[in-house]
């Protein structure tokens, strides 16, 4: 079973486009034909005055709204340019010691990478003593089982 599918009437199409006629957003083409609808039905005005009083309530219920104190734009931009610069190459050295000292005090993924990087050598320097003790230990042969030979 097919269905067919309805195209929408002139009246319809007129009354989808009484939107935007009213903002003047629509082309000419479509401009022209909505003002030559309206002028052939003027029982389409009730819908062109509903159209215009519920813009009037959009634009009036937007304008109520709160919006952005004034001058936030300005002090936002403010606190921008105020934030510090980033360390170029050139004073690479002297950063990897003020990195460290950060770490304490504000963490920055450079000064986390540094961190993690000295931890990751603890842990290998612990493993390699570790390792030479335990290959290294003395037997002594005065020690023997509990269960006996």
């Amino acid at each position: 079973m097919h269905e067919a599918i309805e195209q929408p009437t002139e009246r319809e199409q007129i009354e989808m486009l009484l939107p935007w006629f009213v903002t003047g957003r629509l082309d000419e083409g479509d401009q022209s034909r909505v003002a030559a609808f309206l002028a052939a039905h003027p029982d389409m005005r009730a819908q062109l005055d509903l159209v215009r009083e519920e813009q009037g309530e959009a634009i009036a219920v937007n304008e109520a709204l709160p919006g952005a104190p004034a001058g936030a734009l300005a002090r936002l931009q403010k606190a921008v340019a105020a934030e510090p610069k980033r360390l170029s190459l050139a004073g690479a050295g002297q950063s990897l010691w003020s990195d460290m000292v950060r770490l304490f005090s504000v963490p920055t993924p450079r000064a986390v990478q540094w961190a993690g990087a000295l931890v990751a050598a603890v842990v290998l320097a612990q493993a390699a003593v570790i390792g030479g003790m335990v290959g290294s230990r003395p037997t002594s042969p005065g020690i023997e089982t509990a269960s006996g030979g």
